[in-house]
């Protein structure tokens, strides 16, 4: 499946940036989420916002509409589609790579679908990445990286030596907070640097805290 790649670039020239690939929700394209990026990320930052292909989704009723993969209904989805998106995102880190920037300087990041997406491209990607976000999402192929007792495999995934942030709504209704529950007790087994941040009143979206928290989270990473 092809996906569109647009990139809202920094108007430097230089290839040695920092790098933000986010990845949208279901429904949304990439450049929905360029202002918000805008607000929370250095200047010079290069944004890398795909846009996920249209297709029927089994969870709604069989709509067409921009879908990282199949979802049939709340706990099940299509992991085939998973891992071929996954390599997808893998192949862009490559891409930036051979441009000159440097790996710790590259952040994966999504919401909702997007975010589920991103963590599951992140934990597999073979290259250590500066970072990872995920908002409002949950963990798809958990069966994958549950149940490790160190040293494991999975223990040994890059990037789960990289900074990992979790924003999670509590009064989301959409990806319950017992979803985002379930994912942090899966991540905090298996990942080194990974915090959670819950928020009181939040729902299904982002708001000035979780703005907040993730231009502190991007600035400490390119920072370095």
């Amino acid at each position: 499946t092809q996906f569109d790649d647009v990139k809202a670039t920094s108007d430097h020239d230089d290839d040695d940036v920092p790098v933000i690939i986010l990845l949208h929700g279901v429904g949304e394209s990439g450049g929905d989420w360029t202002n918000f990026l805008r607000k929370i990320s250095p200047p010079n930052t290069r944004f890398i916002l795909p846009t996920a292909p249209k297709a029927p989704v089994n969870m709604f009723g069989f709509i067409e509409m921009n879908s990282w993969f199949n979802m049939y209904d709340s706990y099940t989805s299509n992991i085939l589609e998973v891992k071929g998106m996954s390599a997808k995102i893998h192949s862009i880190v490559e891409e930036q790579m051979a441009l000159g920037v440097k790996p710790e300087m590259i952040i994966i990041g999504g919401f909702s679908q997007g975010g589920a997406l991103a963590l599951y491209a992140s934990l597999t990607c073979p290259v250590r990445i500066g970072g990872t976000f995920i908002l409002s999402a949950w963990m798809v192929a958990p069966w994958e990286f549950s149940g490790m007792v160190k040293p494991s495999a999975v223990h040994a995934l890059p990037n789960c030596q990289s900074p990992m942030l979790q924003c999670h709504g509590l009064a989301d209704i959409k990806v319950p907070s017992l979803w985002a529950a379930h994912c942090a007790g899966i991540l905090s087994n298996i990942h080194n640097n990974y915090r959670v941040k819950q928020y009181r009143d939040l729902g299904h979206e982002v708001n000035d805290a979780v703005q907040h928290d993730l231009a502190l989270f991007i600035s400490k990473i390119v920072s370095k």
